[in-house]
């Protein structure tokens, strides 16, 4: 179904309303899973959802969808308004048929009723360009007709007719936000050590807790995940686990990830 005409204020307020139901359906992994592969919450996110408590872990999906914005609201209902999805849970199928029920009319109008005005403004250009380039005679006889499939043609070839979408900037050149900055990442910082990845809890760091990172659902320590990576015998961890292309150490220097002061070296422990 075409969402386009629908208002995002209407459709961020049936959201609003159905999260808890939505949060309460049977065996939800499939539908995280689903989210998660159409980018509608972070592989990050996923990682940190309650094992073995998904209820709870839906709640927090939706919560994070609505956080994004209204756009992101938006992409959820066409996400989510796909068959094998409906077929599978019952709740959301009732819920999409209440959607379009009280929206489906209101849209279907909105179009004819603008296609209709764009039409007759459309006309009414015409007939004033060929009356002003026609001599003193023709403009009361002559009175052009011109069939609908021409009149769409042109406007199709018109260089007016450059959609809103080809004049905003591709989102490759737009400034990319640093993770640590993400609302998202407030207490797990995406990290990496050479091919590995995992998660970094940015609360068991300031405790100094040896078990701050969390890799395949499983909290281990720099150390170990440094090793993982193959970079044990460099033991520096905190030049080795980057985020986003920066070391923990520049990180910590920087006072992005904050850390207690302390006489002599930082260290962890258990």
């Amino acid at each position: 179904m075409d969402y386009g005409f629908f208002e995002d204020d209407k459709l961020l307020e049936i959201f609003c309303q159905n999260k808890t139901k939505i949060s309460t359906i049977e065996k939800p992994l499939t539908f995280l899973r689903h989210l998660k592969d159409n980018r509608l919450i972070t592989d990050e996110l996923y990682q940190t959802l309650p094992e073995g408590d998904y209820d709870n872990g839906v709640y927090d999906a939706l919560e994070y969808i609505q956080n994004c914005g209204p756009k992101k609201v938006r992409n959820f209902w066409k996400c989510v308004d796909q068959e094998h999805i409906l077929q599978r849970y019952p709740q959301l199928s009732e819920i999409i048929a209440t959607l379009k029920n009280s929206l489906g009319r209101e849209p279907n109008n909105k179009r004819r009723s603008e296609d209709r005005g764009t039409g007759k403004e459309r006309e009414g250009t015409e007939r004033s360009s060929v009356s002003n380039q026609a001599g003193p005679s023709s403009q009361s006889t002559y009175r052009p007709k011109k069939k609908a499939k021409h009149m769409e043609r042109d406007l199709q070839s018109s260089p007016d007719s450059t959609t809103e979408s080809e004049s905003l900037p591709h989102p490759s050149l737009q400034e990319e936000v640093n993770l640590w900055d993400k609302p998202e990442h407030k207490r797990w910082l995406p990290v990496t050590c050479g091919n590995k990845k995992a998660l970094l809890d940015r609360d068991a760091l300031f405790n100094r807790k040896l078990y701050c990172i969390k890799q395949n659902r499983e909290m281990i320590s720099p150390p170990t995940f440094e090793q993982m990576a193959g970079k044990g015998e460099h033991r520096n961890w905190k030049t080795n686990i980057l985020c986003q292309g920066k070391s923990l150490k520049s990180l910590m220097e920087m006072e992005i990830l904050k850390i207690p002061k302390v006489k002599g070296k930082f260290t962890l422990h258990k």
